[in-house]
């Protein structure tokens, strides 16, 4: 006697079971390789990544746009330029004209300025 279970009208229903049962194993077994150790590096690969991935970008007319840093170098291009301006405001200390000169001027020495 045949399975009523295995007649043509659930043969769709068969196969779309056994598909994503096949498809939840796969699935299971690769989130459970996934360690947080693999996240970290996988961020730090996408911090470093180079230049020459972003050289590949093109405009419609098939001309190249150029070079463009990585996120590692933009941090390291922020973190260079932020020393630059903390040491060159220790520079100038309490000086008006030194701070003046940075763009820095406080706030009572402009209200004097500006009145007459």
């Amino acid at each position: 006697m045949a399975d009523p279970k295995f007649a043509p009208e659930n043969f769709r229903q068969i196969l779309g079971s056994g598909y994503a049962l096949v498809r939840s194993i796969e699935t299971n077994k690769a989130i459970s390789a996934l360690t947080m150790d693999h996240l970290i590096q996988a961020h730090i690969d996408s911090l470093k990544q180079s230049t020459t991935r972003a050289s590949q970008i093109v405009d419609d007319s098939g001309k190249s746009l150029g070079d463009r840093i990585s996120r590692w170098d933009q941090i390291d291009e922020i973190e260079k330029l932020f020393t630059k301006a903390v040491q060159a405001l220790k520079d100038a200390g309490n000086s008006s004209e030194k701070l003046a000169n940075l763009g820095i001027v406080e706030a009572t020495e402009e209200k004097q300025k500006d009145t007459p």
